[in-house]
């Protein structure tokens, strides 16, 4: 299925799709029951609700496929032989308000600490 909004730049999702991390013998890591990766104007994931083995040749070759069925745009694909296994391209929407790295480090700073420099919760506070 394609859903025809934005353009997806094609070499975005095959680099988001590259940075999914497999297990030794190059399957899916049975161990996540999804896979999200992002590059540029693309998200791709990987549904698998069931833990199924599957080699990364296959989901490369599926993601190739949507992207090429789909002419550069979003779309997703159960995947045939794996039951309940489906992949998904998206646009990737960045983040609407400027992130700051000063605002993010001055959060960091005012996340409690014991005196150790471990993170307590707040409830241990009081």
């Amino acid at each position: 299925m394609c859903i025809h909004k934005k353009n997806l730049h094609a070499g975005d999702c095959a680099a988001a799709y590259r940075k999914i991390l497999y297990d030794g013998d190059s399957t899916l890591d049975q161990n996540e029951s999804s896979a999200e990766r992002t590059s540029g104007s693309c998200v791709t994931n990987i549904k698998n609700p069931k833990f199924m083995n599957v080699p990364k040749a296959i989901i490369e070759n599926a993601f190739d496929q949507i992207l090429a069925r789909c002419n550069s745009r979003s779309g997703s694909a159960a995947l045939p032989g794996f039951d309940g296994v489906r992949l998904s391209t998206r646009h990737h929407r960045h983040p609407s308000i400027k992130i700051v790295k000063q605002d993010c480090v001055e959060a960091y700073r005012l996340i409690p600490t014991n005196d150790s420099g471990r993170f307590v919760p707040q409830s241990t506070l009081h």
